[in-house]
């Protein structure tokens, strides 16, 4: 009896360590840790922007963050982490319209693959949770599979493209002096037609197609199933495709509401994950469209007003 009490606890340890370190259970904790990484950089490059310019400047509703970001006296640790990261370089890099295209889309890139990692990988749950079941099962019946890493590299692969395209158009958007200090797009007509674009495209029937292929991950999964680490790789550039063609537009909002709008970053990375989990998501579509088209509409007109 002694020695079933004196090995029960370490029997119990053993069953939970061993149950932490289930792939599946491995996969959803660097999920999360990644994400948080990718909002902590974001943080921290805030903070820097925040000692340069008035977070007012950086789109609706950052106002309301200046006091947690203004520092007085020395230099704050997040200040020392994005010197470290940018280099001294950082404002002017940002917003020097002569700098050439490749050392802005260097310096762009990070900052745009952690908006990524921020707001499109918790999107990535469903595609991730279900592909993680049928491993499960398959592991069950001693079935070999592919790790789930591997799908999530080529969903990420997809958006990684995405990104360059996004640093390139930033890079543009700077050479033409459209983007103030704020990291926002000062042109309203360019404002305005990027946000007219995402709220046509938030009602248009490809938005829908592609949200369809994204909120269905299992059946996607069953009928394009491989063993193999290239098909696996292939399955998640597929999903990546469709998430992009799910969220692309709302991406591109961040051109209107500020690079360096954590509140926005918020709004659209909720957003996009209630479009994906919800039973019926059209209406939430609708409405995000419709107020997108009005907040153009609304830009428009006042730059009319302004020329009269």
């Amino acid at each position: 009896m002694s020695d079933q009490l004196t090995h029960y606890p370490e029997s119990l340890a053993t069953r939970g360590l061993q149950k932490f370190m289930q792939p599946n259970v491995i996969m959803i904790s660097a999920m999360v840790i990644m994400t948080g990484l990718g909002w902590v950089f974001l943080v921290i490059m805030l903070s820097g922007f925040a000692s340069e310019v008035s977070l007012s400047q950086a789109g609706p509703g950052m106002t309301a963050l200046q006091q947690y970001f203004t520092t007085d006296g020395e230099m704050s640790f997040a200040r020392a982490l994005y010197l470290s990261i940018c280099g001294p370089i950082g404002q002017a890099t940002l917003l020097n319209a002569k700098t050439s295209v490749l050392s802005a889309i260097g310096f762009y890139l990070p900052m745009w693959f952690a908006m990524i990692i921020a707001m499109m990988l918790p999107a990535s749950s469903p595609l991730m949770l279900a592909y993680m079941d049928i491993t499960k099962a398959a592991r069950r019946k001693q079935i070999a599979t592919v790790q789930p890493w591997v799908l999530l590299a080529g969903f990420l692969a997809v958006w990684l493209v995405f990104c360059l395209s996004a640093a390139s158009l930033q890079w543009l958007f700077t050479s033409y002096a459209l983007m103030g200090e704020g990291l926002v797009l000062t042109h309203p007509l360019t404002m305005a037609s990027i946000l007219a674009t995402a709220g046509a495209y938030q009602l248009s029937p490809l938005k829908q197609a592609c949200m369809v292929k994204c909120r269905s991950p299992m059946p996607f999964l069953m009928t394009r199933w491989s063993e193999k680490t290239s098909g696996v790789f292939k399955m998640g550039l597929e999903h990546g495709l469709a998430c992009l063609g799910c969220c692309w537009a709302l991406m591109l909002v961040m051109f209107a509401a500020g690079l360096m709008n954590l509140v926005w970053m918020s709004i659209l990375t909720v957003l996009m994950l209630i479009e994906k989990t919800i039973p019926n998501p059209k209406w939430l579509t609708r409405i995000s469209g419709l107020a997108l088209l009005a907040w153009s509409v609304t830009i428009i007109s006042r730059m009319v007003l302004q020329i009269s």
